[in-house]
């Protein structure tokens, strides 16, 4: 093997090294990464005496600092709104929180298609996480 191609070909290894450490693609990058709330549990509850169904719900803060999150809940029939609530919690670095909120335009669970939930700090936009869940799940929740 002659200098040049010895060179050529170690210059091409040494190239392909250095691309690799520069490159971003981790084999992770598909993956959101946690923005520091988690929605631990959620119900919904139907009482005796009241036809509005009360929605609590269950957050966790994974920050370091103390962060007033807004959880919010679209009720969906059909790709429309049906009934929305919303409440907000304050809560501590590591800590969880709870609260509740009625829904009170909603009149008929059977219709109901999907929701979703979603947790943000006003201030923070990058801090927002937003589950959907099915109709079968609202149901079976709400008759339990």
């Amino acid at each position: 093997m002659d200098r040049r191609t010895c060179l050529i070909g170690l210059g091409g290894v040494g190239t392909a090294a250095l691309a690799g450490c520069l490159g971003g693609d981790s084999g992770d990058n598909d993956e959101d990464p946690d923005p520091g709330f988690v929605l631990v549990e959620h119900d919904f509850n139907r009482s005796e005496n009241n036809n509005s169904p009360e929605f609590t719900a269950t957050v966790e803060n994974n920050t370091d600092t103390d962060h007033n999150i807004d959880v919010e809940l679209e009720v969906n029939s059909d790709g429309s709104l049906v009934d929305d609530a919303s409440f907000e919690v304050t809560v501590r670095p590591g800590e969880t929180g709870n609260g509740d909120a009625l829904l009170t335009d909603l009149e008929n669970p059977g219709n109901v298609t999907g929701y979703l939930i979603r947790l943000s700090d006003g201030p923070f936009p990058d801090l927002r996480v937003e589950r959907e869940f099915s109709g079968d799940e609202f149901r079976s929740k709400i008759n339990t």
